[in-house]
């Protein structure tokens, strides 16, 4: 293969690097960005990690199980370093570390890299609203880290499997999806007893020490067992799965954008070619795609989720199709044209990337899709309510504000008083969040009477006189 002929077939792999790493390259948005940073300022300057709320007035006295709190080191030290422009940037070389793992996921698998690109390709369109600077961004690194080592023990019993330990125990302190680690487990240590026909002891021992180092954290049994708190918020009558879009099922939507059609059209693909190649489909394979198709359609949240580890499952299908196709004889005109339908499929992902990047350049795709992403680097003052902390901290105002949800993480960051609720739902629960509900319909008089946002100062001289 001359130069020429290799830069061609790597032109589709170079593109969507492009594509991903400008895909990701974005203004910080996300509303619990201003939590994170926070904590993970307190954690380094008093050498211990938080049991109750130190971000609100309302709730100071809750339990907090912060199982966050090695992303939120890891962000905050980006931060001194590196500032809100280096976050962006952090975001940027984290999808590109998850796209270079899928890759090399496929390459074990013997996938052809120009397949890999065009399934990638569609993936990261779905995966999109999740690349955001949040715990859930490392756990698609965690998956897809198990992933691989499951895989090559499974198909060359490559002995990897001390990794999978020391994976968990990263895991279940930096995000509290880590018992989607069982589950990956799980289903390939099934698929084990059911191709060998025998207990695999080695596997056993393994996945047992990846169960057991979860209960290393800071919060040991309750550590481990909080991630049940986080499943309760998939129930339709939780009033959390009612009034946050994301906890709500994609056919439960008003509105559907592009990212939509594509995670149908990805679910209907991967199905169909799962029962074309059915023989070839393992068991893993079948339960994984199961587990979370289901997490994928009962809340919105959990799409990227699917796509993680529907991407490898598509791409073996697809190639294990193009190897039967070329076993029958009437398909053998058509795979002689195979490099003609390669050529197509490479023009296609160059075409459509490069198409693409101008768009996401001056945010035209964000709009049309109802996004408020933006590319960019730094802090998106559009959507954290930057002037508002600025002209609070100026004016030196010491009151206790009575906020939305959406922007108590950044003014719990960046202003020295207490918020009245922040965006973590674990902390505000379900009854307090309901009184915030029913202020929207009248109920703000009692709301104000009854948790009395005022000076602080003023308050402490109140107690002061009892």
């Amino acid at each position: 293969m001359n130069k020429r002929s290799r830069f061609y077939r790597l032109s589709p792999f170079l593109i969507l690097v492009l594509f991903v790493a400008i895909l990701s390259f974005r203004q910080l948005s996300d509303h619990d960005l201003g939590s994170h940073l926070k904590y993970g300022k307190w954690i380094l300057e008093n050498h211990t990690l938080p049991t109750r709320d130190i971000s609100t007035y309302t709730l100071n006295s809750r339990d907090y199980i912060d199982l966050h709190w090695l992303f939120q080191i890891f962000i905050y030290t980006v931060y001194r370093v590196a500032g809100y422009k280096g976050l962006s940037v952090l975001v940027s070389l984290l999808s590109i570390t998850l796209l270079s793992l899928l890759f090399l996921r496929n390459k074990k698998s013997g996938i052809p890299l120009t397949l890999s690109c065009l399934v990638f390709l569609m993936g990261f369109l779905i995966l999109e609203p999740r690349l955001f600077l949040r715990p859930e961004l490392l756990t698609f690194l965690f998956i897809t880290c198990m992933l691989i080592v499951l895989e090559l023990y499974y198909s060359t019993r490559k002995n990897r499997l001390f990794l999978l330990p020391l994976i968990m125990l990263v895991w279940c302190n930096t995000e509290g999806l880590f018992p989607l680690g069982f589950a990956l487990a799980g289903a390939y240590f099934i698929s084990l007893i059911t191709r060998d026909k025998k207990f695999d002891t080695n596997f056993a021992i393994w996945a047992f020490l990846s169960v057991a180092v979860c209960f290393i954290n800071p919060y040991f049994i309750k550590g481990f067992f909080f991630p049940l708190d986080l499943y309760t918020r998939f129930d339709s009558q939780n009033v959390f799965h009612s009034h946050i879009w994301e906890f709500k099922p994609l056919f439960e939507r008003n509105n559907y954008t592009v990212k939509d059609i594509l995670l149908l059209a990805f679910s209907l693909i991967t199905a169909f070619f799962f029962l074309v190649t059915l023989r070839k489909r393992k068991p893993h394979e079948f339960i994984l795609m199961i587990i979370f198709a289901y997490l994928a359609f009962t809340a919105s949240r959990n799409i990227s989720l699917f796509i993680i580890v529907g991407i490898p499952v598509l791409s073996n299908s697809l190639n294990d199709a193009l190897v039967m196709m070329r076993q029958y004889q009437k398909l053998q005109i058509l795979m002689k044209r195979e490099y003609v339908i390669e050529r197509w499929v490479i023009g296609a992902i160059v075409i459509i990337s490069a198409g693409l990047i101008p768009r996401l350049i001056t945010d035209s795709y964000y709009v049309s899709n109802n996004s408020i992403t933006k590319t960019g680097m730094g802090l998106d003052t559009l959507e954290q309510p930057v002037g508002v902390s600025r002209f609070i901290n100026n004016n030196r105002l010491n009151e206790r504000m009575l906020n939305g949800l959406s922007l108590g993480s950044w003014l719990s960051w960046s202003t020295r008083q207490r918020v009245f609720i922040d965006g973590r739902l674990e902390v505000t629960g379900e009854s307090f969040y309901e009184q915030v509900v029913e202020s929207w319909s009248g109920g703000l008089p009692d709301l104000i009477a009854r948790y009395q946002p005022r000076s602080e100062e003023h308050t402490s001289e109140l107690q002061s006189l009892r």
